[in-house]
């Protein structure tokens, strides 16, 4: 998280340590298998736009 994100949002009296558990949530949801296999199958479904894309021009 850059500076700029922490000094606004300590400026705004939001707790440091309110934040860093949200983004340690996060990071979890990220690497749960169905999040990974979402984003496996929705790569997978812009490889094929993008070939099919390809071969109609």
């Amino acid at each position: 998280m850059g500076s700029y994100m922490q000094r606004t949002f300590n400026d705004d009296g939001v707790p440091q340590t309110l934040i860093e558990p949200a983004i340690a949530d996060l990071d979890n949801l990220t690497k749960s298998p169905e999040w990974i296999k979402e984003s496996e199958r929705n790569r997978r479904a812009v490889e094929r736009a993008l070939s099919d894309q390809a071969h109609s021009e």
